[in-house]
């Protein structure tokens, strides 16, 4: 039986086109997905508008997250961003005022070990109360962990320093959903604090 050499190739270029296609489509999952699902997520009672090249991954645990992708070759070395809500509804509020140095130097040490430097701390002002965001940063990688003040909800974000502004966009859009404030009374306890990376 002879192969017909000319079909075999045919096949494999059509499958080459396909994979190939299939990867620039991912980076443009973004815009489908907020046509779709309306563009924001809830978490703790509070709404975030998701950034509008993101969108959103499955959440089972009530930890909502979202992810962009960019274009790159090979594949697995593409830009890419990656943020995440969490709420900690059994843990106490936060009070800025008495544990900024504690869970800063908590972060601190917590990012260190994974060989990361803190480069920037920003207070972000929105409709729930100020946001206080660590920014740390090893090569052309980031973490940014921010925390509101008053509440039991931290977000966080981890990729390319590329995209890392993102988080600030999405810290900026949060509002409360209509029930009020987040989180048990009482003094904040900063020892499961900040939550470990998955």
């Amino acid at each position: 039986m002879k192969l017909n050499t000319k079909s075999v190739g045919k096949a494999t270029l059509i499958r080459l086109c396909l994979v190939f296609g299939l990867l620039l489509i991912i980076p443009l999952l973004g815009w489908p997905w907020h046509l779709i699902n309306g563009g924001s997520l809830e978490s703790s009672g509070v709404i975030f508008k998701v950034p509008s090249r993101y969108f959103s991954l499955d959440s089972t645990d009530d930890h909502p997250s979202m992810m962009r992708c960019g274009i790159g070759f090979p594949f697995w070395r593409a830009r890419y961003g990656f943020m995440g809500l969490h709420p900690h509804p059994k843990r106490h509020k936060l009070d800025m005022k008495v544990d900024l140095d504690r869970l800063l130097t908590i972060l601190v040490n917590q990012e260190r070990a994974e060989g990361m430097s803190l480069i920037a701390q920003r207070t972000v002002e929105t409709e729930i109360g100020p946001a206080f965001c660590f920014e740390f940063r090893s090569g052309a990688r980031s973490i940014i962990d921010c925390y509101f003040d008053g509440s039991t909800l931290s977000l966080d974000y981890e990729g390319s320093e590329k995209f890392a502004g993102d988080i600030y966009e999405l810290v900026n859009s949060a509002r409360w959903q209509g029930n009020g404030p987040i989180g048990p009374p009482g003094m904040a306890l900063l020892e499961n604090y900040p939550a470990p990376r998955p």
